[in-house]
């Protein structure tokens, strides 16, 4: 019995009293206590499959209190609960991410500085070395690092059989006047000196062929546009031998200042010198002798007047 001190209403039908038994008494579970669970007519095979189904629900039971389940569940409400906040964020909130991210900026900067000196977010194929993850897998999504996992690309110009580690050095090389001849003989045009005129030049889409529209430059009619003056600059009294070398002409500041003064040039009258440029007047009127000439013109012109 759970208690030695009563008999539970034993005495009643039991012939034997309590001293005589051997056993200090029950547990607290006691099976007279107990009504039995179950249908006591359940056949084997039905208790069978009762048992399959307590040894599932246990199964799964402790499955879902294993400590990575109950883990993973606690991140999954954070991202909920942070997910939700962010979107339906308050001024406190607001407010204490700030002061989160002003107070975490010196420690963030430190393991910055010390993730960079160690070279602990480095890509080797490139020589990168980043700050921390998230730049270097940035990093690690771009053209760049994918064509330097690739290999070099070459880029080759069949017409000069020349080849180029970037497309930039390529484009450049094919605004060269000897590349425009070799890629004309190379489609096809018949061998000649004749460069391709200064209008071809600029086209951005190198057509294939020659564009009759443009007709060739050759030596003979650049030293006839600049007999007939062609292509002449009225202000500076230049002929240019065609169109492009005009055109540079006038990008240059010579021709600019020229065109904005005219023919002024820099006299000084008491030394009777002309100057071009503004530069030149001004050392030449700081000299010893164009002071003095310049106080004389003056003396001389108050004692006549």
């Amino acid at each position: 019995m759970y208690k030695e001190n009563t008999d539970y209403g034993y005495g009643r039908f039991c012939p034997w009293p309590k001293e005589s038994f051997e056993y200090g008494g029950l547990c607290s579970h006691n099976a007279l206590m107990e009504r039995p669970h179950g249908d006591p007519f359940t056949s084997a095979e039905d208790l069978e499959a009762i048992a399959a189904a307590r040894k599932a629900y246990r199964r799964e039971y402790l499955q879902w209190r294993a400590p990575a389940r109950v883990l993973e569940n606690m991140r999954e409400n954070k991202r909920r609960y942070v997910a939700d906040l962010r979107e339906n964020h308050s001024e406190l909130y607001k407010e204490r991410k700030r002061v989160e991210r002003i107070n975490a900026k010196p420690g963030i900067e430190a393991r910055e500085q010390r993730s960079l000196a160690e070279k602990k977010y480095a890509c080797d194929p490139c020589g990168f070395v980043a700050r921390n993850a998230c730049v270097l897998v940035k990093h690690l999504e771009r053209d760049r690092h994918k064509r330097v996992l690739a290999g070099p690309v070459i880029h080759r110009c069949e017409a000069c059989d020349l080849e180029f580690e970037w497309p930039s050095f390529l484009a450049e090389h094919q605004k060269l006047q000897k590349h425009i001849k070799a890629q004309a003989l190379f489609d096809g045009i018949k061998p000649t000196d004749k460069v391709l005129c200064a209008e071809e030049l600029v086209l951005k889409d190198r057509r294939r062929g020659y564009n009759a529209k443009h007709k060739p430059t050759t030596k003979a009619n650049q030293k006839h546009a600049v007999e007939n003056k062609l292509h002449y600059c009225a202000p500076c009294k230049v002929s240019c031998r065609d169109r492009a070398s005009l055109k540079i002409h006038n990008s240059k500041p010579k021709h600019h200042r020229k065109v904005l003064m005219g023919d002024k040039d820099f006299v000084c009258e008491p030394c009777d010198k002309t100057y071009k440029y503004k530069s030149d007047f001004t050392y030449h009127c700081g000299l010893k002798t164009c002071i003095a000439k310049t106080h004389a013109a003056k003396t001389l012109a108050a004692a006549m007047s």
